[in-house]
């Protein structure tokens, strides 16, 4: 009796612990990626891990968006800065007066190989235009 009874709690533990599995890649899409936002930033969090919550004013309530980047990239935002994170691509930038800074929302540097090749086909900026100031007249020439 208690070897069956240690079985079917077993199964049953196994058999729901994989259907509510997010695998990694998963996980990084929905927290990175999915999520868009346009508005002020309220408020950083900096977290353990090169990751930061930001709480982006979106007119009509607050929105939370996450960042996964290098503490340089990190650093760069402050609170109230114009936000933009484009849905469902790798594209982040902050506006502040005449200048803007786009970044990549998750740093692809931070992952293993098999994760990195699997977003290689997601959007995100041309790489010669990240991580840096940049004036807003000079996006267009």
């Amino acid at each position: 009796m208690n070897k069956l009874f240690l079985s079917f709690v077993f199964l049953t533990t196994l058999l729901f612990s994989s259907c509510f599995e997010k695998t990694e890649l998963k996980e990084y899409k929905s927290r990175y990626l999915e999520p868009s936002a346009t508005g002020i930033v309220n408020l950083s969090q900096l977290w353990k891990g090169s990751e930061m919550k930001l709480e982006i004013n979106i007119g009509n309530g607050i929105k939370n968006i996450w960042i996964l980047n290098d503490h340089k990239v990190l650093n760069e935002i402050n609170v109230f800065d114009r936000f933009v994170k484009e849905k469902n691509t790798n594209k982040c930038m902050i506006v502040r007066n005449d200048s803007v800074f786009h970044f990549d929302c998750l740093s692809l540097d931070f992952l293993v190989n098999e994760s990195r090749d699997s977003l290689k086909d997601i959007k995100q900026w041309d790489r010669k235009l990240i991580n840096f100031w940049k004036l807003k007249s000079e996006l267009n020439q």
